[in-house]
């Protein structure tokens, strides 16, 4: 007999069936129910892999917004820091001017 369900449903029927003994039929059930528990093991382990995948993309989405607001508060920061300076060496340049003309009236 065939020893596998493919090699047996590749068979040829004779007068409208094809022959099959009991025992195959009974190898071939575990077979295939050692197949469903693969698969699914398999299904479960998907499943699971997916929640992984979900938790951590959540954390690198969380980190990247975090990310961004910190970025944005130090290129804020940034542009003060820029705008301070810009506005200490007017002071600075007016304070000079002014020195060097003789008058004390510093800002």
């Amino acid at each position: 007999m065939s020893s596998t369900i493919k090699e047996y449903l590749k068979q040829k029927p004779v007068l409208g069936y094809i022959p099959v003994h009991i025992k195959d039929l009974v190898r071939w059930e575990k077979e295939l129910d050692g197949e469903i528990e693969t698969t699914s093991k398999v299904a479960r382990q998907a499943v699971k892999d997916e929640e992984v995948l979900k938790k951590k993309i959540e954390k690198l989405e969380t980190g990247i917004s975090v990310s961004i607001i910190t970025l944005d508060r130090i290129d804020r920061n940034q542009l003060v820091r820029e705008e301070l300076e810009s506005l200490l060496m007017a002071v600075e340049i007016f304070n000079r001017k002014y020195a060097q003309e003789g008058e004390s009236d510093e800002l």
